[in-house]
């Protein structure tokens, strides 16, 4: 019983083979020779099972199926190793590629057909010559089964190297894979972000192309270093820093030096709150010869452009401004434009303005009336400090009339100051004459009257 349930499993051994032989690839003719071997052995082994079934020969069959038992075994070994070398391993989902060399399918088919020798003197009842031949056989397939054995087993070990191998290059071609669509996604991003900066600039471009910056420079750069001191020094000037919502007038003669001390003011607003982000910061110069472009759109665009340039990404107002002008055209964009500084100076704890030369500012179409109203009107909402400089313009000085006033004109020490730094200017013998120097500055000092000297 033992020796006919090898044989009902050498038969399913060699299906399986054939299923395995068939699910590889490469090496078409070894394949076709090996799997027509193992059918035709798994027919042989079908066959005897039949005949040994038969009740009538059954104490002859019980004597040649024990001397089948190690022959039958041999087969089992052979089929087994080759089941072993073609099985998928580790789950790998692509075919495997043909193991064997051509002299390791010749040992295996001569170690079949050995086996199939046997039970075809088996089937033949010649129970004496199936001793023979088993004895003769048994040796030389028993040699041939260790030496294939060894060879499988050292394939095996380079198949499990090799699979080993390339699952490392699979992990590592995964985590390069990981690694370029992290560089694919921040590439990405950058690309967002640079769009997202230049759509940036357009809008602040398009709020308006004044670089106010360079206006502020060009004016600063006309002072004389240590000059104007005593107005950052001044107990008026300190309170309007301190209080909330408060307004500063600063009147002045032609040529008293308003629009620098209106850059000494912003230079000294910058350098104590540039690095605040709760608290807004603009000017605005005005200038008689630019009226064309410095309209009442113009002027709160740019309060606006400077209230927000610092702030990345830009407030979602204003690009709601920006595209709600694109689509429906400039038509109320002067009101747009002030439901906008509202809305941004309302986030701010603090907002500066210096409104330089209000004298200047053009007077077409109410610009100058209009400005004023609409940053007072934004003032009473928002916690806005305002600070303006003009000349004695009754029209003006009414607008101003509650607020507090500090009159700019030049100081005497300021005068003395800028002599003295350009003193060399003037001829040796007036150099080299002290009383005469002392004099000369003394009678300029006099004759400006408030006047203020730039730096030239």
């Amino acid at each position: 019983m033992e020796t006919a349930a090898s044989i009902i499993a050498v038969v399913q051994l060699c299906e399986t083979v054939i299923k395995y032989i068939i699910a590889v690839s490469g090496a078409k003719h070894e394949k076709q020779r090996l799997r027509t071997q193992i059918r035709d052995c798994s027919s042989l082994l079908n066959k005897l099972q039949d005949e040994t079934d038969d009740p009538e020969n059954a104490e002859e069959w019980d004597k040649i199926l024990n001397l089948l038992s190690t022959p039958l075994a041999h087969l089992q070994d052979a089929l087994r190793l080759a089941a072993a070398a073609l099985s998928p391993r580790d789950g790998l989902r692509e075919n495997l590629r043909w193991p064997f060399k051509e002299k390791d399918v010749e040992k295996m088919i001569e170690a079949i057909e050995s086996g199939m020798s046997m039970v075809t003197l088996a089937l033949n009842y010649t129970t004496t010559s199936l001793l023979v031949k088993i004895s003769a056989c048994s040796k030389r397939n028993q040699k041939h089964l260790v030496d294939l054995k060894s060879t499988l087993d050292s394939r095996i070990r380079e198949t499990h190297l090799t699979l080993r191998s390339i699952n490392g290059e699979l992990e590592s071609i995964q985590s390069t894979q990981q690694d370029v669509r992290g560089r694919v996604e921040e590439l990405h991003g950058r690309q967002d972000t640079e769009e997202a900066l230049r759509k940036r600039q357009r809008i602040l471009d398009w709020l308006t192309p004044i670089d106010h910056a360079s206006e502020q420079h060009d004016a600063i750069s006309q002072r004389q270093k240590g000059t104007g001191e005593w107005l950052l020094r001044s107990q008026t000037y300190q309170d309007w820093l301190s209080t909330d919502s408060r307004t500063l007038f600063c009147p002045g003669i032609p040529g008293a030096g308003k629009t620098v001390f209106a850059s000494i003011i912003n230079a000294d607003l910058w350098e104590r709150y540039h690095h605040d982000p709760t608290v807004g910061l603009a000017h605005l110069f005005c200038n008689y010869r630019r009226h064309n472009e410095q309209t009442l759109e113009a002027l709160l665009s740019g309060l606006l452009k400077q209230l927000v340039e610092r702030q990345v990404p830009l407030p979602g107002c204003v690009n709601d401004l920006y595209e709600e002008q694109q689509q429906n055209g400039a038509p109320g964009r002067i009101e747009a434009t002030m439901g906008t500084l509202k809305s941004v100076m309302e986030s701010y704890s603090r907002v500066f303005i210096v409104i330089d030369a209000l004298d200047e500012c053009s007077t077409s179409h109410g610009c100058r009336t209009r400005l004023l109203s609409n940053i007072q009107s934004l003032q009473k909402q928002c916690h806005i400090n305002i600070l303006a400089t003009s000349r004695f313009i009754p029209e003006i000085t009414e607008k101003f009339k509650s607020a507090c006033q500090l009159e700019i004109q030049a100081d005497s020490n300021d005068v003395r100051r800028y002599l003295s730094d350009n003193i060399s200017r003037l001829p040796s013998f007036v150099q080299d004459n002290v009383g005469l120097r002392e004099e000369i500055v003394s009678k300029i000092v006099e004759a400006v009257r408030g006047m203020c000297v730039a730096s030239s």
